[in-house]
């Protein structure tokens, strides 16, 4: 989104790409675009590993997964075996 605006100002306005400031709505106040963009870039990049990686690690509630999987597999093994005491 901060590109796409940067783009727009910086081909209307005949300003330099790196001289445009404007407020983004991130609560930082005026930024400057050439700052801002590798800021989003890392942190688009950084999400996008957090994402992907197998390690919990990074996960905040990695353990709370774990514990409704576990949850679920012992309720339907303790729901089988009564269907099978019923018989």
């Amino acid at each position: 989104m901060v590109a796409v605006r940067a783009i727009g100002i910086y081909q209307t306005g005949g300003i330099p790409f790196c001289d445009i400031e404007f407020d983004c709505g991130c609560g930082g106040g005026v930024v400057n675009v050439c700052r801002k963009l590798p800021e989003n870039t890392f942190l688009l990049l950084l999400s996008i590993v957090v994402l992907l990686s197998r390690s919990r690690r990074f996960c905040l509630w990695g353990d709370v997964l774990s514990k409704v999987a576990t949850q679920s597999a012992e309720s339907s093994d303790t729901a089988g075996d009564l269907q099978s005491d019923s018989k």
